[in-house]
């Protein structure tokens, strides 16, 4: 984000197979969803050939994925698709979560602000995942929206162009992105079961920390 604010957020070109970059970043989320049973479904083609940052267009996906199983129920549904249309690639990333309230579909791209915010809200976070969602969409020349999936749900659309702009230089590969998959969704597993009756020795001091926050 600070990066973005200072204009010095760059974008690195490459030639790649969209679908392979969704299929790689969708595969980390395969084990929270066999935990939490929810059905995990892939509409992809074979292949989809574009020029993007694959680094940053992983990103979108991971970041819209953490969300979407944040707010997916155990036993719910969480659909990710890519499409051509014209000379756009449209990726498509909806759930069968609460939804989202009309009056919040623009202003959750906003920095630091959330649908479930408030004393009450139900899961953390920083506010910046869909932020930086939308950053990386403008950053290719694409656009993303937010509304409601067929039925209940929310439903995310992002849509960037297939080619880099004329004249831009295309590099031959992508860096892997374990380290960032690995975090986004280390706080949606299932919390470990805890006995309370595996006591600390006696005397021992007795340490409480109270913090609702993952990310921070």
């Amino acid at each position: 984000i600070a990066k973005l604010e200072a204009g010095h957020m760059q974008i690195n070109y490459t030639q790649a197979d969209l679908s392979a970059l969704v299929r790689l970043a969708a595969s980390y989320f395969d084990g929270v969803a066999q935990e939490r049973e929810i059905r995990f479904i892939m509409q992809l083609p074979l292949a989809l050939p574009a020029q993007v940052d694959a680094e940053k267009y992983q990103h979108i996906l991971l970041n819209l994925l953490s969300n979407a199983f944040k707010f997916t129920p155990n036993g719910g549904a969480i659909t990710v698709a890519l499409q051509q249309e014209n000379n756009q690639a449209v990726l498509h990333v909806s759930d069968t979560g609460p939804g989202i309230d009309p009056s919040l579909c623009q202003v959750i791209f906003e920095r630091f602000r959330q649908a479930d915010g408030g004393a009450q809200r139900r899961h953390g976070g920083t506010g910046l995942g869909l932020a930086i969602v939308k950053e990386f969409t403008l950053l290719h020349g694409g656009t993303v929206q937010a509304g409601q999936a067929p039925g209940a749900g929310a439903l995310f659309r992002v849509t960037v162009p297939l080619f880099a702009p004329p004249g831009t230089q295309i590099q031959a590969s992508a860096p892997a992105l374990t380290e960032a998959a690995l975090l986004a969704t280390a706080e949606l597993h299932q919390p470990l079961a805890h006995d309370p009756t595996t006591a600390a020795p006696a005397g021992a001091q007795l340490i409480l920390v109270v913090e609702d926050n993952y990310d921070m």
